[in-house]
């Protein structure tokens, strides 16, 4: 399990429901719930720690990465 944690994110993928964004996410952690996002906002995600829902706010607020990730995934 811990090999998941610590090394999906350079694959592709996070675990979707991690411990210390129980408050956040509103489910109980759990390692068996990965999702992939894509290599370039599972890094930008590990390395910020930040959960889907921080991140998507993340993007939001930030006019360059919105226009960078509407770049990677048109339509």
């Amino acid at each position: 399990e811990s090999w998941i944690i610590e090394n999906c994110h350079n694959y592709g993928f996070i675990v979707r429901y991690e411990s210390d964004k129980t408050e956040i996410t509103g489910n109980k952690a759990s390692v068996y719930h990965l999702r992939y996002v894509g290599k370039v906002h599972s890094a930008i995600m590990n390395e910020k720690d930040l959960c889907l829902e921080e991140y998507l706010d993340y993007l939001r607020k930030s006019k360059y990465l919105v226009s960078l990730f509407l770049a990677f995934h048109p339509g």
